[in-house]
This record gives C-alpha cells, sequence and structure tokens, in this order.
C-alpha cells in the first residue's frame, strides 16, 4: 500500500533516514552527536523523514518548507536498517509528506533510568553510524 507521497507505507530496510539537525547538540565539526536520535519523552517517538537519493538541496528545502523547520542546518543520515538493528521500527504517516516516527525505544515503568540509560545507548550508536550532511 502506497501513502499519499507515493512511498511505501512500509519502511524498507536500505531505505535512507533523515534526522534533521536543529540544534547545536546534534553535531560538532565532524561528526551527529547522541543527542540528535533522542526520542520525544512526551510520545515516545523520534520524528525522522524518509529520503531517496535526492541531493542534500532537496533535503534542506524538506526541513524548511514541509517539515517547518527554519533552524534545521544539516541532516544526520543512515538506513532504516541501522534503526532495525538497535531493535526499533518505523510508522509512517505522511504527516508532513515523508514523515515517519521512530518506535519501539525502550520504556521501563518499573524503573524509568534504566530505560533512560537504554535510549542513551541507542542514541549513541545510532549517531555512530549516521553521516553528517550539512546544508550550505
Amino acid at each position: 500500500m502506497s501513502l499519499p507521497s507515493g512511498l511505501p507505507e512500509v519502511v524498507a530496510n536500505d531505505e535512507p533516514i533523515l534526522r534533521f539537525l536543529t540544534n547545536r547538540n546534534h553535531y560538532n565539526t565532524s561528526a551527529v552527536k547522541p543527542p540528535a536520535f533522542t526520542p520525544n519523552p512526551k510520545d515516545g517517538c523520534l520524528s525522522v523523514a524518509r529520503h531517496n537519493a535526492e541531493p542534500i538541496d532537496a533535503s534542506e528545502r524538506m526541513a524548511r518548507e514541509d517539515f517547518n523547520l527554519p533552524k534545521a542546518v544539516g541532516v544526520a543520515r543512515l538506513p532504516a536498517k541501522a534503526f532495525r538493528k538497535e531493535g526499533l521500527d518505523f510508522r509512517a504517516d505522511d504527516t508532513p509528506p515523508r514523515h515517519a516516527d521512530v518506535i519501539d525505544w525502550p520504556w521501563r515503568e518499573d524503573d524509568p533510568e534504566y530505560g533512560k540509560s537504554e535510549r542513551k545507548l541507542i542514541a549513541a550508536a545510532l549517531a555512530q553510524q549516521a553521516e553528517r550532511l550539512m546544508f550550505r
């Protein structure tokens, strides 16, 4: 089944996933930092964009126009399989176009601090694998 953007509802393992870099604590001069991949504590999801082989300029347009992120300065890019390797999955909703949430983060009601530590380890593993691409 296809979404309005024309993308399939199921995110393929080799599909490039973008996390927009909007905050200085998301990156440094050479790499992506773990906070870029920390899920939202309110809903337990990480908002990402599904990407294809378009140039980085298309990603900048997507950040500013589709995702309404005027402060985005670049992206962290890695394949969907990197998230799945960490036990995560995707819920594609195409709102805005090409949007998906990274889901299935560990949350432990019996030990919230342990769950937070697990999420930090996953975020660090994703950041280590991510390619940092800055807008011009």
